[in-house]
């Protein structure tokens, strides 16, 4: 499957998309259903998700909102950052289009260049908000 997913020992309660090769919306959506499979461990609690697109610049055709909306809507429950891993500028321009129109949760979505500022993000905000804890 072009999309890991899985918990990271980088942090306590992160977890990572790994994108790779070519992938579409309807495996983004089974590894969302892993995601929220896996984030069932720990109920109540947020979690934190580090989405990597260093390894591909691919994005699929096709309703690229719709998809991301929904999974979105049922992340906002878990109260964490999404954070992207990219330095493409198609991808950070779908991501700046994203923060600006999805209705929910988009205050938690951001960009970084590289995994070691995905952590920095995700540790100063949780220095600022409350660290992993229940939601």
């Amino acid at each position: 499957m072009p999309i890991h997913v899985e918990w990271n020992s980088s942090l306590p309660n992160l977890m990572t998309y790994d994108m790779e090769s070519q992938w579409t919306w309807v495996e983004l959506s089974a590894a969302s259903e892993r995601e929220f499979g896996l984030a069932a461990a720990v109920p109540g609690q947020r979690y934190d998700l580090v989405v990597n697109f260093t390894r591909t610049p691919f994005v699929p055709n096709g309703p690229a909102i719709s998809y991301v909306n929904r999974i979105n809507q049922l992340r906002e429950q878990h109260g964490g950052l999404l954070v992207v891993v990219t330095t493409n500028l198609f991808i950070l321009s779908l991501v700046k289009i994203g923060q600006k129109i999805l209705p929910i949760g988009n205050e938690n979505i951001h960009i970084a260049r590289d995994w070691n500022e995905a952590l920095n993000l995700i540790q100063n905000n949780r220095a600022a908000h409350g660290s992993v804890g229940s939601v």
